[in-house]
């Protein structure tokens, strides 16, 4: 037998269910405030080093994990947004625009650029390194391309194109990435090559 009431009931814990989980998953920890010159804009942690990343349009800073002090400072950039750590190779990688599209490589030990990748793309803006490819990828939002760099080598050994222009991207640990387009919130799958 039905009760007339199991229905009402079962949408009420449905329509809360989200409310309440979400209320109670999330709370700030700790507020820094860092200051410098210069905007922000991808921030990436390497939580096996314990290291902070900000990229401040010329320049990188790097905090320590814990105690949210800035231990380096990594000048000289034109343009940047984003930055990959890859530890296999002891490299750091950081999107620039000098006017076009540069790659900047760090030394992650010593915190200072050993190099630079041009890409000839236009608007290097998003960077992620996929584990699974050993690939750093680069969003190339006005180009609408990914450019794709060996980070041993610290040289590109590929460019994706796609049919608008890209943001972010996140890796699935399997070879694949998610990309949002800048223009729509659209999910891209791409398969990457290793």
């Amino acid at each position: 037998m039905r009760s007339r009431f199991g229905l009402p009931v079962a949408v009420a814990l449905l329509l809360s269910a989200p409310a309440t989980f979400h209320a109670q998953s999330y709370h700030v920890l700790k507020t820094t405030l860092i200051g410098g010159a210069g905007g922000w804009d991808y921030v990436t942690v390497d939580a096996d080093a314990q290291r902070i990343y900000i990229p401040r349009g010329t320049h990188v800073q790097v905090l320590d994990e814990s105690t949210h002090k800035v231990v380096a400072d990594i000048p000289g950039m034109k343009g940047i947004h984003g930055v990959a750590v890859v530890p296999d190779a002891n490299r750091g990688f950081v999107t620039g625009n000098d006017p076009k599209g540069v790659i900047y490589v760090f030394d992650l030990k010593t915190d200072k650029v050993t190099s630079t990748i041009s890409t000839g793309e236009e608007d290097c803006d998003g960077i992620m390194c996929d584990p699974a490819s050993k690939r750093v990828y680069v969003n190339n939002g006005d180009s609408m391309t990914t450019t794709v760099i060996d980070p041993a080598a610290a040289k590109v050994v590929g460019t994706i194109t796609y049919a608008g222009p890209l943001e972010a991207a996140a890796p699935d640990g399997k070879g694949c990435s998610s990309s949002t387009w800048s223009t729509a919130v659209k999910l891209r799958k791409s398969m990457r090559r290793g």
